[in-house]
């Protein structure tokens, strides 16, 4: 519903928002679009490995990835873009994106940091044109702050 995705409005410069993961079947903000221009947005998730995200606790991916303990619980921050919405999967192989030909979204992920599912943990922030995402507290549920 209108109420399970928060649109920040673009003369709002700050928000700290508390998110409901979405693979639980509950009512609330789910997510947020900051629009950054009429084509590029940033969108912000909450997600838990419960429901159907119980795969991201799966060892083959632990295997995969070389983490020994792969996140059960982490925000995605990722940016789309709708001139270039040609090409949804170059350079992506489902386990790891290789970057390669236009794509019309991408995870913004900490630099240096390699982790499965791109997902942001607690302590986290990340930066995409001038817009930055902190993920400032997790629990129940997940708490960042907007800045830009």
């Amino acid at each position: 519903g209108s109420d399970e995705l928060y649109c920040m409005p673009i003369e709002e410069k700050s928000k700290e928002i508390t998110l409901i993961p979405l693979e639980r079947l509950q009512r609330g903000p789910r997510g947020v679009i900051v629009p950054i221009s009429d084509t590029n947005a940033l969108v912000i998730e909450s997600h838990r490995a419960e429901g159907w995200g119980k795969r991201m606790l799966v060892s083959e991916y632990g295997r995969k990835f070389g983490a020994s303990s792969p996140a059960a619980y982490g925000v995605s921050v990722y940016w789309i873009d709708t001139t270039t919405d040609t090409n949804r999967y170059a350079g992506s192989s489902g386990f790891i994106d290789s970057d390669l030909g236009e794509k019309w979204a991408d995870h913004v992920v900490p630099s240096g940091v390699t982790r499965p599912f791109d997902l942001l943990i607690k302590g986290d922030k990340v930066t995409y044109r001038g817009v930055s995402v902190e993920f400032v507290n997790t629990g129940d549920y997940d708490t960042v702050r907007i800045t830009k």
